[in-house]
């Protein structure tokens, strides 16, 4: 009869636990924080108001700051010229790499890739899954400091070193 008595106070405490614990969850009060952001047109600035409800029954407190806004009329033009500029052709271990940066209003639209590596097999593989990812980095950070594709070590450099050489001549 002993060895029954300690598995089940056991089970009766970790039953005791739970439901206080189920209980307590739910009586908390949650935290909001909101972060909305608006444009007065008037001004042209930018408003970020910042929300906190604190739970206590208190209105929420409000801080807003501005920021001037271009229209547009303003704007400045791109860090590169406008045009089609060819990198040399640069080794990636695997194969060359050499491509073609398009700048168009001052930024990088587009990569054309005239060599990559391309041998039968792996380094297919490789490069058709990596150059993408590579291409849409550049444009997104529009420079050639993107990440190393894991895998794809060799040819990441030589797309750095390319894109590098490219976006330098439109500079």
């Amino acid at each position: 009869m002993r060895k029954y008595i300690v598995p089940i106070i056991v089970i009766v405490i970790l039953a005791v636990y739970l439901v206080y614990k189920g209980t307590s969850n739910t009586a908390s009060t949650p935290t909001v924080s909101t972060t909305p952001s608006t444009t007065d047109t008037n001004t042209n600035t930018q408003s970020n108001a910042t929300s906190t409800d604190t739970g206590s029954g208190t209105p929420p407190t409000h801080t807003t700051t501005s920021t001037p806004v271009s229209t547009g009329s303003t704007a400045t033009a791109g860090a590169f010229k406008d045009g089609s500029y060819t990198s040399p052709v640069v080794d990636a271990f695997y194969g060359s790499i050499q491509l073609q940066a398009i700048i168009s209003g001052g930024k990088l639209t587009d990569i054309t890739f005239l060599q990559f590596p391309n041998s039968p097999g792996h380094t297919t593989e490789v490069s058709s899954e990596s150059l993408p990812v590579l291409k849409s980095q550049a444009i997104a950070k529009q420079s050639a400091s993107v990440d190393t594709i894991s895998g794809a070590t060799q040819t990441s450099d030589g797309f750095k070193q390319a894109l590098t050489a490219a976006l330098a001549m439109a500079k």
